[in-house]
Parts: structure tokens; C-alpha cells; sequence
């Protein structure tokens, strides 16, 4: 294990508190605090021990991020569209 490893593994240690969840526990309940924050509310207040979650797990924080970039997307009317015809049009 190198040190920044290292020095993550101890950081997370040192923020475990009391109220934790499992990755999948988070990952069910992260478009519901995606559409939250899409809301204007304080999902991190709502939902403090997904917000925990997300700021301990990398893997998890990845998909949020991820999640959260297509709602916005898709909010906006930005997510691109596939063009089926030009498979049928052979």
C-alpha cells in the first residue's frame, strides 16, 4: 500500500461516525437526492447519511457526479438524442 493509499484508508477510519450505509443502500437512494438538489433543497440535510456516503466512497461519488451531470443534462434539454433513422434507412 503507498502512502496516499494509505493516508485515504486513515482518513476514512477517522470519519466513519455512527450513521454510515453500504454503497448499495446509497446508490438506491441517490435520484432521490439527485432530484433534491435538482429541487433547490439541501439534500445533504435531507439525506445527511447519503451526503456522508457519497464523501467517503470514491466509487460512489464517481456515479453521483455521473447521475448528476445527464439529470441536469436532461433538465436542460441538452441530453443528445440517437438518431434511429439513419438505421433504417439503409
Amino acid at each position: 500500500m503507498d502512502s496516499p493509499q494509505a493516508s485515504r484508508l486513515v482518513i476514512s477510519i477517522f470519519a466513519t461516525q455512527h450513521l454510515e450505509i453500504d454503497g448499495r443502500t446509497a446508490l438506491d437512494t441517490l435520484p432521490l437526492f439527485i432530484e433534491l438538489e435538482m429541487r433547490g433543497c439541501d439534500a445533504a440535510k435531507v439525506l445527511p447519511h447519503v451526503w456522508r456516503h457519497i464523501q467517503i466512497s470514491a466509487h460512489c461519488r464517481d456515479i453521483y457526479e455521473c447521475l448528476r451531470a445527464v439529470t441536469e443534462m436532461e433538465c436542460t434539454d441538452c441530453l443528445p438524442r440517437p438518431d434511429f433513422r439513419s438505421l433504417f434507412n439503409a
